[in-house]
């Protein structure tokens, strides 16, 4: 796809990304998001845009699995106990994943541990991007 495409799948992105810290009923943040790939790299074509995403919890420990449990059950959510307990992580991922098939989220810390070079695009506290 033509870098200007994916720039606007990119937006999208980061568009969803300000639902969701918006949202006070979602007990999850999108803490910092990255490039990585092609498309930071400046490619004029890419086959999609390889993200890089943390997320980070809303509320302690506890109280955090307690309402992940319940939004899974308020969901209608008949799945796994991990995903249950992890809810409040599976719905965000879902909300993003959802913004464009041309959209590779992976979680940070697997990209980290790859030693990828990231760009940074988003930070939660407002720092601006290095």
């Amino acid at each position: 796809m033509a870098r200007s495409v994916a720039e606007r799948h990119l937006a999208a992105l980061l568009s969803a990304v300000e639902r969701v810290n918006t949202d006070i009923d979602l007990i999850s943040w999108v803490e910092e998001v990255d490039l990585f790939g092609s498309f930071p790299e400046g490619a004029d074509e890419v086959g999609d845009v390889d993200v890089a995403v943390r997320l980070t919890r809303r509320l302690p420990d506890k109280a955090w699995v307690r309402a992940s449990s319940e939004r899974a059950k308020a969901a209608g959510f008949k799945g796994g106990f991990v995903e249950m307990i992890t809810w409040g992580e599976v719905e965000v991922w879902r909300m993003l994943r959802n913004v464009s098939r041309y959209l590779d989220l992976q979680p940070k810390d697997d990209i980290v541990s790859e030693g990828w070079p990231l760009t940074p695009v988003y930070r939660r506290n407002g720092d601006p991007p290095q």
